[in-house]
């Protein structure tokens, strides 16, 4: 199996700091890494071309963890479809893919691609999300009130996010009219005391990030005031599972939120919530100091006990660096260190885990399958919201620990 970069340990002893981890080798992502897609330089034209887009060149079997994440978002644009968004669920060893119509996923699946325009600044992924952003709204609905809905909070809040994002990175308004609809449709679900009067924890984790970045995208206060009741709301029933849902779940959405309310409003609670999520979630890791296979080696525990860790990861990465994250704004050095190994094992893990050129031997069309996160390493099926999980943990990795060049980096 392709090794992406070597972990280096030291060993010096036993317990939970036995071990450590050095940094990768760093790598530089440019536009010159296949695989590609000639765009069109008229954006109408780049609306008609018929979509999967054609894609040249394939895997080079190269390093890195940006080039990782393109990988998946490659294997995205391979299953988009403008009649159903993208395809949902593909088993490389019969070739064939099992429909179902799940929004949520989608909405993510989009976002990653948003993302990855940043990243890479290549134009086939903003044209790929600008299809699946058309798509999306074409689900959406007007309401009486004037706000606008896509199926529930969730998919609300989901969709939210891609919109402010590319309307950012392009500088468009073009979608204004509709963040300010998908926006006021959350506020309405906002009640007094921060709860929602509608969803599911997991919708309402996400609705943080959504009424974070609509805030960012509008700077109209009110997103920001809902942001603040919402969060506090949660810290106050972090201990009620029904409300708060598992930690992990809360913290893949609302931990990165919470950081940017906490630079704003630098209030104890708002840390205090973000590190109990970190603080749990690398708790349940397998680290070089256990006796597992090397394969294991940075993966998270399955949410049903002990064994072979699962598609369950990306999501924990993204909680553990969106903590790495806090601990560097509250200058908690400790967990920082901690956060950091965390998140380079759990990234070397993820990278193990994705299909690639030359592991896919059973595989129907190996070349198809190659970006695609499974959902284990005994289990080749990959669902749409594994790579896209994936993509988003690892890329925060890169930005937040400076381990590679590409063509979004920020400037120093």
């Amino acid at each position: 199996m392709l090794r992406p970069w070597l972990l280096i340990l030291a060993m010096a002893g036993c317990g939970e700091q036995s071990w450590d981890v050095d940094t990768p080798p760093r790598h530089v992502y440019d536009d010159e890494r296949p695989p590609f897609v000639e765009v069109p330089d008229d954006e109408a034209a780049q609306d008609a071309a018929p979509v999967p887009f054609a894609q040249m060149g394939g895997d080079d079997r190269g390093e890195g963890i940006v080039y990782t994440a393109a990988l998946a978002g490659y294997y995205l644009m391979r299953i988009q479809d403008d009649e159903i968004g993208y395809h949902y669920q593909y088993d490389p060893v019969a070739g064939a893919f099992e429909e179902d119509d799940n929004i949520h996923r989608k909405c993510g699946a989009t976002f990653t691609q948003v993302w990855l325009y940043r990243f890479t600044g290549r134009p086939e992924f903003r044209m790929s999300a600008r299809r699946a952003i058309e798509y999306l709204l074409s689900r959406a609905s007007w309401q009486d009130d004037g706000s606008l809905r896509l199926r529930d909070v969730g998919a609300t809040a989901l969709i939210s996010l891609s919109l402010t994002e590319y309307a950012r990175l392009v500088a468009t308004d073009v979608w204004d009219e509709e963040v300010a609809g998908l926006g006021e449709h959350l506020l309405s679900r906002v009640q007094a005391d921060g709860s929602f009067s509608e969803g599911t924890p997991l919708q309402w984790a996400q609705s943080h990030q959504a009424l974070w970045r609509i805030y960012r995208h509008t700077g109209d206060e009110r997103y920001l005031d809902a942001l603040v009741a919402t969060a506090r709301y949660f810290y106050d029933h972090r201990d009620d599972e029904e409300i708060i849902g598992p930690y992990y779940l809360y913290g893949l959405w609302a931990n990165e939120p919470l950081t940017d309310l906490y630079e704003l409003r630098p209030e104890e609670w708002i840390s205090d919530l973000v590190f109990a999520v970190g603080d749990q979630v690398i708790d349940r890791q397998y680290t070089p100091a256990d006796s597992v296979d090397d394969d294991w080696v940075g993966g998270y525990l399955p949410n049903d006990g002990d064994g072979e860790p699962n598609w369950n990861s990306t999501l924990k990465l993204e909680a553990v660096i969106d903590a790495y994250r806090m601990a560097e704004a509250v200058g908690d050095e400790a967990r920082a260190e901690r956060y950091r190994k965390s998140a380079l094992i759990g990234t070397a893990f993820l990278q193990r885990l994705q299909h690639r050129v030359g592991d896919g031997a059973s595989f129907a069309d190996e070349a198809f399958a190659v970006g695609g996160t499974p959902f284990s390493l005994s289990d080749p099926i990959v669902r749409l919201d594994v790579p896209h999980h994936m993509a988003n943990a690892i890329l925060k990795v890169v930005e937040y620990l400076d381990l590679e060049d590409y063509p979004g980096r920020p400037a120093d």
